[in-house]
């Protein structure tokens, strides 16, 4: 979200492409194993082989975007999830 309100805020007349990350690396394995921890869920996963031009690695260096839109410190994983699934918990109907 402060990647996009910083952004609004330029308004270049030429659109800069940033990546919005925070340059460290997270699994698919360490995400699914944080988001069960915090929701208090058991994980019940199943491993496939890789398919064909699956990307395996995809890491951004965020040092751009933080300089152009002024992006506060990036939040913690675990942090950053239990705000989400808080807020989508409070929400649900």
């Amino acid at each position: 979200v402060a990647a996009l309100q910083g952004a609004m805020a330029l308004r270049p007349a030429t659109a800069q492409v940033f990546n919005v990350c925070t340059g460290q690396a997270t699994s698919i394995l360490t995400l699914s194993e944080t988001i069960a921890r915090i929701a208090n869920k058991n994980l019940d996963r199943r491993f496939e082989p890789p398919r064909s031009g699956e990307i395996r690695d995809s890491l951004g260096d965020p040092s751009r975007s933080e300089a152009a839109l002024n992006l506060p410190p990036a939040i913690d994983l675990h942090a950053g999830l239990s705000t989400v699934l808080a807020w989508m918990a409070a929400t649900q109907t």
